[in-house]
């Protein structure tokens, strides 16, 4: 096979492991293939099939190596029944047990398959993206390096990082060293924060490419509504995604919403199924896209709650500024995040203590009737996508 390092792009095969999950990462992948595959690269992709694949990808070159009982497992969250949710808990328990014992998670058990099937194909494609979630994925950079440095071209799509990531750790690991063996491995690497792209290259003196492309939304899904110009006798809210007592938590604002004067305050939380309702809280299972669009569109006020440490930029914030209602934006310090949602006029700032917040809800009235809104268009996956091939 000839050096292809120089020669124009065009034929691209992307490896993530869990195409068929609906998530950042996934959501991610699909818009840059959609993209991609309209330009002159050839674009194909290969997951593990996890059952139930997304009808999403019937119109791209994707194979699916076969997967594990517990990865199927692990995946049975979205059929919202009793059996499937015993399932995923065996899954996410199995899980934890492989991480405190190495660097491994369960899709590491597909590391292998997946650089035979790499392997088999190496004469079809020039250029290799690698989705780094989960972050066994790290083990093919390692392992590509070895044979196809010279021949393949690695790039590393990475969400969040290992090393200095604010939502999980691997405890029995050297997280830096096996991270910086992945990295080094890369011909360049796409990130999706300036705060991560100066990270990597001052925590490892990465001389390789660091492209900064974050996360964007889909105008056609993420569709702006008109402001309301009518008084309610209610205001609604809704939340949308993963909580987390210490890195993302929510307590502060319902004790801060139940503590303001104004009890015609309520609150939706969707994606989590544990809670118990009451006549001011309703709590909502894990939902399509498209299904929560529709609840954000019924909604006063959009919450977005930011991460209290670390780099990492919730991607949630593009696709709420598309939908054009107020957004009340909790955080605990002035993260990138915060920059980035302090260009929009959409927006209340509040600091994440039940305190101000039960202070601004007081006023909200007055503060939703002064608000303007500006539109996102920058930040659209077709403008991602432009950066994105530049980056390859």
């Amino acid at each position: 096979m000839t050096n292809v390092i120089s020669k124009k792009l065009l034929k691209l095969l992307i490896y993530i492991p869990n195409a068929d999950v609906v998530s950042p990462r996934s959501i991610r992948t699909h818009q840059m293939c959609y993209f991609l595959s309209k330009s002159d690269i050839k674009v194909s992709i290969v997951t593990n099939d996890v059952g139930n694949p997304h009808e999403k990808w019937n119109s791209f070159n994707i194979h699916r190596l076969s997967a594990s009982m517990i990865l199927q497992m692990g995946s049975l969250y979205k059929y919202r029944t009793t059996k499937s949710w015993i399932g995923c808990q065996i899954a996410r328990i199995f899980n934890k047990i492989v991480q405190s014992k190495s660097q491994h998670d369960i899709w590491d058990l597909q590391v292998s398959k997946a650089m035979k099937y790499i392997e088999s194909i190496n004469d079809e494609f020039d250029t290799l993206v690698l989705s780094i979630w989960p972050f066994s994925s790290y083990d093919l950079s390692s392992k590509l390096k070895e044979k196809y440095r010279d021949n393949i071209r690695i790039i590393l799509d990475i969400g969040d990082p290992l090393a200095f990531n604010a939502a999980s750790a691997y405890d029995g690991l050297d997280v830096e060293a096996y991270e910086r063996r992945a990295l080094e491995g890369a011909n360049a690497l796409i990130v999706t924060n300036e705060a991560t792209k100066l990270e990597f290259k001052d925590r490892y003196n990465l001389d390789c490419p660091i492209e900064v492309v974050p996360q964007g939304f889909d105008p056609l899904l993420f569709t702006r509504v008109k402001k309301s110009t009518t008084s309610k006798k209610s205001i609604s809210i809704i939340y949308a995604g993963a909580l987390y007592s210490e890195l993302r938590p929510i307590q502060p604002f319902v004790e801060g919403m139940l503590d303001c004067k104004d009890d015609s305050i309520n609150l939706t939380i969707c994606g989590v199924s544990t809670g118990s309702n009451s006549n001011r809280i309703t709590y909502l299972p894990r939902m399509s896209q498209e299904e929560l669009v529709k609840y954000y569109h019924g909604s006063d006020i959009l919450l977005f709650i930011d991460n209290s440490y670390g780099v990492q930029t919730p991607g949630k914030i593009y696709e709420l500024l598309a939908i054009g209602k107020p957004i009340l934006f909790l955080y605990k310090f002035e993260s990138e995040t915060y920059h980035i949602a302090k260009k929009f006029d959409q927006i209340i700032f509040v600091k994440n203590e039940t305190d101000s917040i039960a202070h601004i809800l007081d006023s909200i009235d007055d503060l939703l009737m002064s608000l303007s809104s500006n539109y996102p268009d920058k930040h659209t996956w077709e403008q991602r996508a432009i950066k994105y091939k530049k980056a390859l």
